[in-house]
């Protein structure tokens, strides 16, 4: 053996389990404090708003719902859990406390993971395994499933995959083995569409130990029944997604992205050589421990999920999305596992080969790393939709307090639902009004408000954006309820964590006390969108200016760096003016293209920036280079409402 016959202890096992679930949940609440929102985003304004928590306040509540299809998803899991969240909070519905429940579940997945490594494969390799599951579940690369609440359906199939395919691998052979398997195999079915593949994985696993271990026929049928049986039935159960016209080359293109993970090269899929080698080897010796079996089972499970996922997706597959990243890493363990078992079966007893051992080295390495590279760009990609969030957040804000048109015409990213005329419809009914989280509270408070233990209440002082903190119990009773909302108790948890974190950092936009400037040289510019609109010349209006974001390009640069500095300055009559430096270096090839002139090939821009200080007013934006050329955009940017810290919320 090329490692020691040996394994953690329990006791050292448990400890590590344990303070990597903790280092887990401390980091999970300080991204989650920074980067993401309490407001719902898409499917869980109807899967979630009038559906569950609307019916079971109205008493018209049917418990049949908790089984009803999400598209193709069944997530009888995840929606209990949020309704015990909900009742919980007592009748609020805040998304920050679905993550902080779903960080808990992913801790207590990491948890259980690294302690059955740590007692199932021999150390040192069980150590590096312990590793490489830290690396994979502290990186932001799921952060998909992190930010939003109801994504954890992805975290339910994930456990309930780990507990059977492990169950299916280890257990007895027995009728009492097949069963749980079987049950497990089911809850996971019952979690998510990638479920069913569960199911198919602890059927095969069940076969193939019938099959190794030379089972007497009775043995063999009270085994493996129970798991066929679930995997037969989820099979014919299972509803299909909508399909798309694609042709084989599209799907196999399709498959080769997803088995490639976390890299975006097709040459990745080399990394399955080792598990495809390790069993034609099982297949040839009729020989595998149970270790061998579960890794097994997690690599044949991702496959299937690649290839459902290639097939569905054919027709427009650019890359892995987030959301799938969580289900790939058990195979990602099980791709380095395998290669160190084959470089312990090709030593034998052969200890000083040293090539050997630095080829399975490698393939970890090589995998880690690329974990590593995926996670820089999907860290970016979490901050860009935190601040979409923030926005459409201010726009349900605005329609809640009245303006009627503020959902129209927003474009992918910046809305909380595709369709606003639905949005309207589940925003209208007094129910969902009364349990929405406190950012998008309405202004000016219901007549009826909702009682709960805690309360926001508004700080003194007219600094922008305007304050305010949570109290609760008693503490509150005697105060005049004006410009104040009830909050449950544990969106007073959860917002006591963000007020101590503090939200993500943007550029700010600061009161600029200089005389005004005299009209310098102009540049050649364009302003393209703000808040993801097309922004002709003229007004643009904005309900709240917690964020904005700026899209265009300017030029020429001074410089050849592809990050050239920028100001951008807005200007009121009223309140004076507000300025903030950042900076460009979006590549625009259509702007080069156009000017056809050097120092235009990174002149775009996309700014984020924080205007949460602005007055409510109208302001003129301009735009200013590194060496003084202004442009002029030609918009003046209507700010409706003074922004409040718990819009941020």
């Amino acid at each position: 053996m090329l490692f020691a016959d040996r394994s953690v202890t329990r006791r050292w096992a448990l400890i590590v389990s344990v303070v990597a679930a903790l280092a887990i949940i401390l980091l999970r609440l300080w991204l989650l404090a920074r980067y993401s929102s309490s407001v719902p985003s898409w499917d869980p304004w109807g899967a979630e708003g009038k559906l569950i928590y609307g019916d079971w306040l109205d008493g018209a509540f049917d418990w049949r719902r908790l089984f009803d299809w999400h598209n193709e998803h069944r997530i009888f899991f995840t929606r209990v859990l949020d309704l015990i969240l909900f009742v919980a909070n007592e009748m609020q519905w805040d998304v920050r406390v679905q993550t902080l429940a779903s960080s808990l579940l992913y801790a207590i997945i990491a948890g259980i993971s690294i302690r059955w490594i740590l007692r199932n494969v021999e150390a040192p390799l069980s150590i590096g395994l312990t590793g490489v599951v830290l690396l994979c579940v502290l990186s932001p690369n799921g952060w998909a499933n992190a930010y939003q609440g109801f994504q954890s359906c992805f975290y339910f199939v994930l456990l309930f995959a780990l507990l059977s395919i492990r169950n299916a691998a280890q257990t007895a052979v027995s009728l009492q083995g097949g069963i749980v398997t079987a049950v497990l195999a089911l809850a996971a079915v019952f979690s998510l569409a990638a479920g069913v593949f569960v199911a198919i994985v602890c059927a095969a696993i069940a076969l193939v130990r019938v099959w190794l271990e030379h089972c007497h026929w009775r043995r063999a049928i009270n085994f493996v029944a129970a798991p066929l049986g679930v995997a037969i039935w989820a099979l014919f159960d299972a509803k299909k997604g909508e399909l798309h016209t694609a042709t084989v080359g599209d799907f196999l293109h399709s498959l080769a992205i997803m088995m490639s993970w976390p890299y975006s090269s097709f040459y990745a899929v080399l990394f399955w050589v080792p598990g495809i080698v390790f069993a034609l080897y099982v297949l040839r010796t009729r020989t595998a421990t149970a270790a061998d079996l579960a890794f097994g089972g997690f690599a044949l499970w991702a496959l299937l999920l690649d290839i459902a996922a290639a097939w569905v997706r054919a027709y427009n597959f650019v890359d892995v999305q987030s959301r799938y990243t969580d289900l790939l890493v058990p195979s990602l363990i099980a791709q380095i596992y395998f290669s160190f078992r084959i470089v312990d079966l090709a030593l034998g007893r052969r200890r000083t080969a040293l090539l050997p051992k630095l080829a399975g080295a490698c393939v970890g390495g090589l995998l880690c790393f690329g974990v590593a590279l995926a996670s820089v760009d999907e860290f970016q990609k979490w901050k860009g939709s935190d601040f979409y969030i923030r926005i459409g957040a201010s726009y349900v804000r605005a329609y809640v307090d009245g303006d009627a048109n503020a959902l129209d015409g927003r474009l992918y990213g910046y809305a909380t639902h595709p369709e606003p005329e639905k949005l309207k419809l589940i925003l209208d009914d007094p129910t969902v009004r009364s349990i929405l989280p406190l950012s998008i509270t309405p202004s000016v408070p219901l007549a009826d408000q909702r009682v709960r233990s805690c309360r926001w209440i508004p700080d003194d002082g007219s600094e922008l954006p305007k304050a305010g903190h949570v109290v609760c119990g008693s503490d509150y009773q005697e105060v005049n309820t004006e410009g104040q909302y009830y909050v449950g108790r544990l969106s007073a948890f959860t917002y006591a964590i963000w007020s101590i974190v503090g939200r993500q950092p943007y550029p700010e936009l600061r009161r600029d006390d200089e005389g005004r400037r005299e009209a310098g040289p102009r540049a050649n510019c364009a302003v393209d969108t703000i808040d993801g609109v097309v922004s002709p010349l003229g007004a643009h209006r904005v309900p709240f200016a917690d964020v904005i974001t700026i899209g265009g390009w300017i030029g020429p640069s001074a410089t050849e760096t592809t990050r050239p500095p920028i100001r951008f300055e807005l200007d009121s009559d009223l309140h004076g003016r507000f300025a903030v430096n950042t900076v460009a270096g979006v590549v625009r090839p259509d702007v080069e293209q156009s000017m056809q002139m050097p120092g235009y090939g990174h002149s775009g821009f996309q700014a984020y920036l924080d205007g949460s200080l602005l007055p409510a007013g109208t302001y003129h934006l301009s735009v200013f280079t590194a060496t003084g050329l202004e442009c002029d955009s030609g918009i003046d940017v209507s700010i409706d409402h003074d922004a409040d810290i718990r819009l941020a919320y």
